[in-house]
């Protein structure tokens, strides 16, 4: 029930965002398997047909068959702003497994609150955005030596794409 702002520097201090520095897991893989046996795509670069295709002939895999696969499905959409915040409300008023305890009300509303989105998405609302006074700075100093070391690991400029 706490702030954004909060929760992620908690998470920080603790040392729970490292799952987000690339450059180690990347490093140890090449360390293990040689660099030249380690393959490694951005997200955008993998959720597309010409992606997946590029991948799937680049390990010798045959693409038959994908042109079946609907890559506009989306499995986990996230949650609508109004839903975020009505989670919050309810969260505070009958707990949460989190605070003090996840009781029947709790469960009921997991169940039923997804119906929130459907409308709240079919009436036009968008996702909530991570963002706070001092999100940029924090997410620069967290991230950016990571990224000058993932760039270079994989031979891409990922300055260039906005990954600063």
């Amino acid at each position: 029930i706490g702030s954004f702002e909060n929760w992620l520097k908690r998470k920080e201090e603790r040392c729970l965002l490292d799952f987000l520095k690339f450059a180690p897991i990347i490093r140890k893989y090449q360390e293990l398997f040689g660099a030249e046996n380690v393959i490694v795509r951005r997200f955008d670069q993998i959720i597309t047909r010409e992606g997946v295709s590029e991948l799937l002939e680049t390990l010798g895999i045959p693409t038959e068959g994908l042109d079946e696969v609907d890559f506009n499905r989306r499995v986990n959409r996230g949650q609508s702003v109004v839903r975020l915040y009505l989670n919050r409300q309810a969260t505070r008023l009958f707990g949460g497994k989190h605070n003090y305890g996840a009781g029947r009300l709790y469960y009921y509303w997991r169940r039923f609150s997804p119906i929130i989105d459907d409308v709240a998405f079919g009436l036009g609302s968008g996702k909530p955005k991570p963002n706070f006074k001092g999100f940029e700075e924090f997410m620069y100093e967290f991230c950016h030596e990571d990224n000058l070391q993932t760039s270079e690991l994989i031979g891409e400029d990922l300055s260039k794409l906005g990954y600063h």
